[in-house]
């Protein structure tokens, strides 16, 4: 009889974990899988041990998830279990921690989780040509640097939705691209120095020359 393939563990795992069944979603569990199904086999893990009431388990395995990647999803996930006496330290470090982690946008959204603002800007500021990110993030992100009066690196977010639009030529979205360009010429009264950023009149120049043939775009501004 052949046996079951990852896809095939992962559903009856969840079927049991369903049912209240820990026991045999354990022992699925325990079986060996293949390297490439780790992830969501740890995530039945921790799972199946916090229904089982495994504390020390759960407890091991979210400080490893931690170590390996100290996003603040993984960090909310242990402070949930962390005893009291361990969370003000592990609170304290997580800014530190959280420029340990490989992928920007998870960095940047850590940073900010855990308020660190200051370091949140200095990240984009300072990467932003290697962001690529959904607009929802960046629409959070402008938001919360506006509410920090972070002005510089609200304008960044903008100037990164605004030119998603322009360069993907989505007409229908001219709408929200006048929105950020008009929200960039607010901002600018706000911003005294653009470093490492060009200033709003080069930004203009620069946008201009790159989107020329943008006609439908330039005359909602006129």
């Amino acid at each position: 009889m052949p046996k079951p393939d990852e896809s095939q563990k992962q559903s009856i795992i969840e079927f049991c974990l369903s049912v209240n069944d820990g026991e045999s979603a354990l022992k699925w569990l325990q079986e060996t899988w293949d390297t490439r199904s780790e992830a969501e086999r740890l995530s039945l893990l921790d799972a199946t041990y916090a229904l089982l009431g495994r504390h020390q388990e759960l407890l091991k395995l979210r400080r490893e998830a931690y170590q390996l990647s100290p996003d603040h999803l993984r960090l909310e996930a242990l402070l949930e279990i962390l005893p009291e006496n361990e969370k003000p330290v592990m609170e304290a470090q997580a800014i530190i921690n959280a420029f340990k982690i490989p992928n920007l946008q998870l960095r940047i959204d850590t940073l900010i989780a855990c308020h660190g603002i200051t370091e949140a800007k200095e990240r984009l500021l300072t990467h932003i040509a290697q962001l690529n990110v959904f607009y929802g993030t960046l629409l959070n992100w402008a938001e919360v640097f506006h509410q920090a009066q972070e002005h510089l690196a609200e304008a960044a977010c903008y100037r990164l939705l605004l030119e998603d639009i322009l360069a993907s030529g989505r007409s229908k979205a001219y709408h929200h691209a006048e929105d950020y360009y008009r929200q960039l010429a607010r901002l600018d009264a706000e911003i005294e120095r653009y470093d490492p950023l060009p200033s709003w009149q080069e930004y203009q120049i620069k946008l201009r020359q790159q989107h020329r043939r943008k006609k439908t775009f330039w005359q909602r501004l006129s």
